[in-house]
């Protein structure tokens, strides 16, 4: 862009006049949608009127005298650019010869479908000139694939396949990241295979469960399982729904990705009975990092300290109510925080984590006391925040997301009270853990403001993603924030912390240094600690380990689940589950687990029955009604029935699944509307029930904690 760098006042008048020519042409992108979409305090409404009555005099131009006053307020091109895109002002643009490479902001997901349903890939990519979409698969272009999305109506097996997206302008290409997408034979009673079972005398009986772990991404690895009497049929499972193909003792990954992540398990089966063996979770929790996870540490002879528990606490901010006009929203941060807590969770870490999304200030201030309360003497507490921040006076601020406005410290939760009270409790170590920009405040108002000094009298380490007075950085293409990729490279080492963080500091600064869009991000610790700590040493349980334990479990309990009856036998299950690491997202479990005098049954959340607020808080449209297969957790069974449906005991073998978020925001009841499609035998209508079934919301554990917890903001 020619003028990109310059103030609005060094634009040519030619410019200038023509802008003004298009801007004062009445509709949705004149000027006065323009000052709509700037700051709120930028222009009152008699400033407005005055641009207004330019208007009506001989050759005036209210759009003109905006342009003026912008530019003896040293507005930039830069700004009005924002402003322009904001009215999707494209004529206005093109003026400013404005130009902007392709940035894909949203990749496309994929999960794995039975024949028949309906599939829709989605790339969201800006630029200017807008952005050209192409869509292949296997290498090959889709016809018509040449939206943001694709759908394919009624998938076939043929369909599955990698499929990516190629997006353009002038300027530049980009590809998103590539997804398979796999099409399963639609379930008949459950199974799918027509494979010849082989002949067995005794049922198969697992000698070797697969395993749960953190896989590197890149390395090649295996899942085996082995049974006893053999021959035996394979077949393995994720998250539920059958893997096409993979139906060998070994499952192999060449290599291992994010999007292989989930839970896998493995059934066994021949003409005696079948077995399904233990569910394995495979994370990628460390980036490709080869070298140093192949290699075998000793754990050194100086780290010599013990645990009484570790507890911590990790959030994630990312969906702000409203941003100053400077800031960018941000991406990785929910991410950033459940592939930490995942790790903390593991049994070599030991920690009982509480990961939260998306935090109010109440919020915060409700959760940092739920975490003092399980703090005590002897015990490591750590916590870790992604999110918007800044930095005032030598005293760090996090932002909630209910942050409107300028950012102050008043209505930001600062770091170092959060040192000082988990100081108070006697923690053994503490570990505070900073993913935020350390820019100054950018209120233009006075405020009130609280120092709180490092506590000189603790054990405590804090780790800053950048340095004063610059900004922590992520890329969009990438998984994580930038600290977060490489601290996930070395938070499992057992090593003091600080090397931890020394190390990572070195890995960020290495990578910043050769972009000079992002080279002043530096990573820095501070620490107090006059022993040596490992995030690994190793717990030898106080007195107060069980009732600490306890009040954790007491958090994350979930409803219990229930079995409903409704007409004509049918059984319907519902079920809540945690998911992806966090504290405060759910799953809800629909299932219909008998049949009764009906030959079809479904069963769905009429989402639009809830009030609107309490929709878009709790649930979202994309992530509602989801199919899922179910694998049978059955153990070892000799079959003496044929495979049909012969009664109360035979399960169906697919659930709908809606996840659920901002759990602790629930004080009322939570009343769920069942939606309920059934065809009794012999018939061939189908009828429809509703059945509404209500939860305390202290039933969710988590909801619970929130309300109990006192809301101490000074």
């Amino acid at each position: 862009m020619a003028y990109k760098n310059k103030q609005i006042r060094e634009l040519p008048y030619g410019v200038l006049y023509k802008l003004a020519k298009l801007l004062d042409i009445p509709g949705p992108t004149n000027w006065k949608a323009l000052i709509g979409v700037m700051p709120s305090n930028a222009y009152k409404p008699e400033d407005v009127s005055t641009f207004e009555m330019a208007g009506m005099r001989m050759s005036g131009s209210p759009s003109m005298d905006l342009l003026t006053d912008l530019g003896r307020k040293c507005k930039t091109v830069k700004a009005l650019v924002v402003w322009l895109k904001k009215i999707k002002n494209a004529q206005a643009l093109d003026i400013l010869e404005y130009e902007e490479e392709v940035n894909i902001q949203e990749h496309p997901s994929s999960r794995p479908v039975c024949a028949g349903a309906s599939v829709t890939f989605k790339c969201k990519a800006t630029g200017y000139p807008s952005p050209e979409y192409l869509w292949v698969k296997d290498g090959v272009e889709v016809p018509d694939g040449l939206n943001e999305e694709l759908t394919l109506d009624c998938v076939r097996p043929e369909d599955s396949g990698k499929y990516k997206c190629i997006v353009s302008n002038r300027l530049n290409m980009e590809e998103s990241r590539e997804v398979e997408l796999q099409v399963h034979p639609s379930p008949v009673n459950g199974y799918t295979g027509q494979e010849q079972t082989p002949q067995g005398k005794y049922p198969p009986e697992i000698t070797r469960q697969p395993q749960s772990c953190i896989v590197l991404v890149g390395m090649e690895f295996s899942q085996v399982i082995e049974v006893k009497e053999g021959p035996v049929k394979y077949q393995w499972y994720k998250d539920g729904f059958m893997l096409v193909g993979q139906t060998r003792a070994e499952l192999t990954f060449q290599p291992f990705h994010y999007r292989h992540e989930g839970n896998y398990c493995c059934r066994v089966e021949n003409s005696a009975g079948d077995a399904l063996s233990n569910t394995a979770l495979l994370q990628a929790g460390r980036p490709d990092d080869l070298h140093r996870a192949q290699a075998v540490i000793p754990r050194s002879a100086e780290l010599t300290q013990k645990a009484a528990d570790k507890i911590a606490l990790v959030i994630g901010n990312r969906d702000y109510v409203r941003l100053p006009l400077n800031e960018s929203p941000l991406v990785h941060t929910c991410n950033d925080a459940k592939m930490l807590a995942s790790i903390l969770r593991t049994r070599e870490m030991g920690f009982k984590v509480i990961s939260l999304m998306n935090l109010t200030l109440e919020e915060m201030y409700q959760a940092l006391n739920i975490f003092y309360s399980l703090l005590g003497s002897g015990v490591y507490g750590l916590v870790y925040f992604a999110g918007h921040g800044f930095e005032e006076g030598g005293q760090n601020y996090l932002v909630p997301v209910d942050s409107v406005g300028d950012w102050v410290p008043e209505e930001a939760v600062c770091a170092q009270r959060i040192l000082d009270e988990m100081n108070r409790y006697h923690t053994e170590l503490i570990v505070f853990l900073l993913d935020i920009c350390r820019k100054r405040a950018n209120a233009e108002k006075n405020f009130v403001m609280k120092s709180y000094e490092f506590p000189y009298n603790a054990q405590a380490v804090m780790g800053f993603a950048t340095c004063p007075q610059s900004e922590a950085y992520e890329r969009r293409q990438d998984p994580n924030g930038m600290y977060m990729k490489h601290l996930l490279k070395y938070v499992m080492n057992d090593c003091k912390v600080e090397d931890v963080l020394h190390q990572v500091a070195a890995d960020v600064s290495a990578e910043v240094e050769r972009n000079e869009l992002v080279e002043r991000q530096r990573p820095q610790f501070h620490s107090t600690t006059t022993r040596q700590y490992s995030l690994r040493d190793p717990i030898h349980k106080d007195k107060l380990y069980s009732e600490r334990e306890k009040s954790w479990l007491e958090i994350h309990h979930l409803p219990q689940k229930r079995e409903i009856e409704c007409e004509a036998g049918i059984k319907i299950e519902i079920r809540f589950e945690h998911q992806n690491w966090l504290s405060n997202a759910i799953v809800l479990c629909l299932r219909v687990i008998d049949l009764g005098e009906a030959k079809f049954c479904d069963v769905g959340l009429m989402l639009e029955c809830l009030p609107q607020d309490c929709q878009s808080l709790y649930f979202h449209p994309t992530t509602t009604n989801i199919m899922r297969q179910v694998v049978q957790p059955t153990d070892t069974v000799a079959r003496s029935l044929p495979q049909q449906h012969n009664g109360p005991s035979q399960s169906l073998a697919v659930e709908k699944i809606s996840e659920m978020y901002n759990i602790q925001r629930l004080k009322e009841p939570l009343a769920l509307t069942l939606i309920i499609k059934y065809i009794l035998n012999g018939s061939g209508d189908e009828r429809t029930k509703h059945r509404v079934e209500v939860f305390n919301f202290k039933e969710f554990g988590i909801a619970a904690a929130f309300y109990k917890a006192n809301y101490q903001k000074e």
